[in-house]
């Protein structure tokens, strides 16, 4: 039993990844009537958008302030805390199917961000894989820490080819190709599908509507194809 109130200051020595929540001032005090009822001590994790991994950090209680000579100046020791993280380095695409462009010049789009904020930039790398059906703009992307949650758009058109071939799938291939985040060096490719819509049917075309031939066998108009 202290003599006088004893007075303990609780602080996170790294508040990016977890603060003490309850008490909101961070201070605990006992008394010679409460010394002995335990009080409870709320620390809550931090969100930092990251992909950081699973973070350890320390609750530092200041030595104790007490009038009591016995307990002022007094040591206690650390509470070390573990911060699980819930973001993942990722490459997210919208949508990532369902993409029509067509040989007769109709285009679409679909928009690319990043998942968590990068340690550094991330440059990305937009590829179709099949150039005869299919063009990408721009076929890069950068983002840095500052704008990596804003969707950037990639514009498709179709290529026109002039066989008849049908409608022909194709798959966008968005990867890492640079950077200087390490989590992100790492993540696979991601894909979007989609179709490009024919424009040409197979047939012969006829250079001349109306015939005209000769029953004495002479030579008549010619037919071109």
């Amino acid at each position: 039993r202290p003599t006088h109130k004893v007075q303990l200051d609780l602080t996170s020595d790294d508040p990016g990844e977890g603060l003490v929540s309850d008490p909101v001032s961070g201070l605990l005090t006992f008394t010679p009537d409460n010394w002995n009822a335990p009080q409870v001590v709320t620390v809550r994790g931090v969100d930092d958008q990251e992909a950081d991994g699973n973070t350890t950090y320390s609750i530092q209680i200041g030595d104790a302030s007490s009038e009591d000579g016995v307990y002022n100046g007094m040591s206690v020791d650390n509470v070390e805390v573990q911060n699980f993280d819930d973001e993942t380095a990722a490459i997210l695409l919208d949508p990532s199917s369902g993409l029509q462009t067509s040989e007769g010049g109709a285009g679409d789009r679909f928009t690319v961000r990043l998942n968590s904020r990068p340690a550094g930039t991330v440059e990305l790398s937009i590829v179709a894989d099949d150039l005869t059906e299919v063009e990408v703009s721009p076929a890069s992307h950068t983002f840095t820490q500052d704008n990596w949650d804003a969707p950037r758009e990639v514009n498709l058109s179709g290529v026109d080819d002039a066989i008849a071939d049908g409608n022909i799938s194709f798959t966008i291939v968005v990867s890492v190709s640079g950077g200087s985040d390490p989590a992100y060096a790492v993540v696979p490719p991601v894909e979007a599908s989609g179709v490009n819509v024919d424009d040409e049917t197979a047939g012969f075309l006829l250079g001349a509507e109306e015939l005209v031939t000769r029953e004495d066998g002479l030579a008549g108009p010619q037919i071109s194809l």
